[in-house]
């Protein structure tokens, strides 16, 4: 995986190599007075559908057998809101500002264990003792996507479009377990949660894939993709009062990959307004997740406790978007 981070960073520098000899080719700077100053804003519902956490075992039932997986957790596609801002420079140049937020991905699952011993899945696992009767264990998901880009865009031709830009990207996820046992007077608590924060620079390029002849309705696709600095941090706790009240932290910088494309319908409904509808896919490699970290933390009892970050994780999303371009 890592070797395949190094081929697209050497692919992202050829194309900045050519992104630049373009710019340099350019005429000086041609200012439209009719165009100079124009803004763009488009603004879009998106409804992304986040991967599943892959098969990994949280929780053993007595005999070893498996008791709860990470992969029971189902998601669901969900609103998120993408919105961009473009300044016309002139010359066919323009500057994009643009944020994509999807806050709410989440599942909720609650499993029984029989009676007996069990272990969390720590490595190596950690001995659990479970009610006689009956051990409920209530468990949630859920992750949040925060991505902010500064982009500048050259125009090579009518319809086709060069992309550099900056970009930001926050992935945070929690998971949590609650032990709710019949008959025993015992409250457990256990939370993994992570928090990856992703800085580097993208190239991409933009085209109009079909016009009908007034320009009244365009499909666009686009295609970006960088190599970025990722920070991840991994927390977890285990609390069982007032007997343990545990907690351990890591962290690690690594290389990651963000890779982008879709496909937009633009339809002019007016001198200066279009409906939006499109299709997004997102993908996102060298992150923590929260799924992958139980197996990098220690079953000790102490204080605090030994974790490391496992940021070989990745996420892909997509789904439908459905918006709005207003031009002044």
């Amino acid at each position: 995986m890592r070797t395949l981070r190094v081929h697209f960073a050497l692919t992202i520098a050829v194309a900045s190599l050519h992104w630049t000899t373009l710019v340099q080719a350019q005429t000086p700077l041609e200012i439209d007075p009719l165009n100079y100053q124009q803004w763009t804003a488009r603004a879009s519902v998106v409804y992304l559908l986040r991967d599943d956490p892959e098969n990994l075992q949280y929780f053993q039932a007595p005999g070893g057998n498996d008791a709860f997986n990470f992969s029971q957790f189902d998601f669901d596609n969900e609103p998120g809101l993408d919105v961009s801002i473009f300044r016309e420079l002139g010359g066919g140049q323009r500057i994009e500002a643009r944020y994509l937020g999807l806050w709410n991905v989440f599942d909720r699952v609650t499993v029984q264990v029989p009676p007996g011993l069990g272990a969390i899945n720590t490595n190596p696992p950690l001995p659990f003792g479970l009610d006689p009767v009956n051990t409920l264990i209530h468990s949630g998901y859920d992750s949040e996507l925060h991505s902010g880009e500064l982009n500048y865009c050259l125009d090579e031709s009518p319809g086709q479009t060069w992309i550099i830009g900056f970009r930001y990207l926050n992935i945070g996820e929690e998971f949590h377990a609650d032990y709710d046992f019949a008959t025993l007077p015992i409250e457990v608590d256990n939370i993994l949660e992570v928090d990856n924060n992703l800085y580097g620079l993208q190239v991409g390029a933009e085209a109009d894939l079909f016009s009908d002849w007034m320009g009244a309705c365009r499909l666009i696709g686009f295609v970006k993709a960088g190599v970025y600095g990722a920070q991840s941090n991994y927390d977890y706790s285990y609390t069982q009062p007032p007997v343990f009240d545990l907690q351990g932290s890591n962290d690690d910088t690594d290389i990651a990959f963000v890779g982008e494309a879709g496909l937009t319908l633009n339809r002019s409904i007016g001198y200066n307004t279009s409906l939006l509808l499109g299709y997004r896919l997102l993908w996102i490699d060298g992150v923590a997740l929260a799924a992958e970290q139980i197996d990098n933390t220690s079953d000790s009892l102490v204080n605090p406790v030994p974790v490391t970050v496992d940021n070989s994780g990745d996420l892909f999303y997509h789904g439908a978007t459905l918006g709005v371009e207003y031009r002044y």
